[in-house]
């Protein structure tokens, strides 16, 4: 089922915002993938976290002038990966899902990146 696969953090976003998806099949606090009384909010804090970790161990290794491009001056971290507040957007129906995946795919088109989204480099919309 779609709304399982949370296809939403494999799309390509250049505003860095990620769409958190749940069922809604009366299981009040599940979210996709079995994590059991995890808030969107929670599930998208530790998804950004991790992925910033790996973000950052990749550059370390393998591109440390670009890694100084993420510094920030913050008491409580040295590089900055996401926005600070990234919107979380909780889906309950295929619809809306959709509706979702439609506007980010036309992103590169409305930045005059490319004439259609399925011309995109890093577009996802050829798969749906």
């Amino acid at each position: 089922m779609i709304l399982e696969l949370y296809r939403g953090m494999l799309l390509s976003k250049a505003d860095c915002r990620m769409i958190s998806f749940q069922k809604s099949r009366g299981r009040q606090g599940q979210t996709p993938g079995g994590l059991k009384n995890q808030k969107p909010y929670d599930v998208q804090r530790d998804f950004l976290k991790f992925t910033a970790q790996k973000i950052k161990a990749d550059l370390v290794k393998n591109h440390p002038d670009v890694l100084e491009r993420f510094k920030v001056k913050a008491k409580d971290r040295q590089y900055q990966f996401w926005e600070r507040n990234p919107l979380t957007v909780e889906i309950w129906s295929e619809k809306v899902l959709m509706q979702k995946l439609k506007y980010i795919h036309e992103n590169p088109v409305r930045a005059g990146l490319c004439s259609w989204a399925t011309e995109y480099k890093y577009s996802s919309a050829l798969l749906y």
